[in-house]
């Protein structure tokens, strides 16, 4: 796991910026893992530039100079977590990793699930539970987390150089499945996904076909009705409030490829789900 010396402390959070906003110049203090969940940004450090989309993660280095320019079209959202370091021998570590993490990659359904439990803090009991985690345990248990999710961040760039990727994918195709999995709720087209991918969108189709994969756009339904199944049978959201969370235009564009994909509606999924789930009314979630 990698080691990011000695902490003086972490902090996360999130902000929402209107169109055209910006941030600094600053002087970057910290080791600092930028998330971007919608809009774009620009960050300029130290005079090289990258572009965040969503779904992406960067990390920023203490000691360099910083400008973020948001969206100019529409709002943008993003998320942080700040890792302060306990002097100069700590900052020189964190400057070490430079050669290990890459510039940008995809954020992993794993890294955001890291990412919340660093948030949230140790208040991970039900009630009238002893909790799990002590307060006065909790700084080493977020320091733990915090490494894990530079390990994983790592991993997405070791991945690239050694053109391993899971499940034995083709890189492009493990690139498209992370970017489907981090975007599948909102408007993305072929062009989207063929650079996320990182190739062009014929030879995206062609590579699908050649694995024996569906073309990306099938891909995509695909993972709506697969999130929008889990949201009929682990939530109260109504077919249309279901179909609008998982990127469907419509109820009916949802049921219909849902009943094309499932064999059911999605009432029948509901019920079905929840009629051997003891306590709770088949019909509950219909009533909005």
């Amino acid at each position: 796991m990698i080691d990011i010396g000695e902490i003086k402390r972490i902090e996360t959070g999130q902000i929402n910026y209107a169109p055209g906003r910006s941030l600094g110049p600053r002087i970057q203090t910290g080791l600092q893992l930028v998330m971007l969940d919608h809009g774009s940004v620009s960050i300029d450090t130290d005079g090289t530039k990258i572009t965040l989309h969503p779904g992406q993660v960067c990390c920023q280095w203490p000691g360099f100079r910083e400008t973020y320019v948001f969206d100019k079209h529409q709002a943008s959202s993003h998320r942080w977590i700040a890792i302060s370091p306990e002097g100069d021998h700590a900052t020189s570590k964190m400057l070490d990793l430079r050669g290990i993490l890459p510039k940008f990659a995809s954020e992993t359904p794993l890294m955001r699930g890291l990412f919340e439990a660093v948030r949230n803090g140790p208040g991970i009991h039900m009630e009238e539970t002893p909790q799990l985690i002590s307060d006065r345990s909790w700084p080493d248990v977020q320091m733990l987390l915090v490494k894990a999710y530079l390990t994983a961040f790592a991993d997405q760039w070791s991945e690239d150089k050694t053109g391993q990727e899971i499940y034995n994918r083709p890189r492009p195709l493990a690139r498209l499945a992370r970017f489907i999995e981090q975007n599948y709720a909102r408007q993305i087209s072929l062009t989207d996904m063929a650079g996320a991918a990182k190739v062009t969108e014929s030879y995206l189709v062609r590579l699908c076909r050649t694995h024996g994969k569906p073309t990306p756009a099938q891909w995509l339904w695909n993972e709506r009705v697969t999130r929008g199944h889990g949201l009929l049978r682990n939530t109260g959201l109504n077919v249309s409030e279901v179909a609008e969370r998982v990127g469907f235009a419509n109820p009916y564009h949802f049921s219909r490829l849902f009943k094309d994909r499932t064999g059911m509606t999605p009432t029948q999924a509901r019920r079905e789900a929840w009629h051997s789930t003891e306590g709770i009314s088949p019909n509950a979630g219909e009533r909005q």
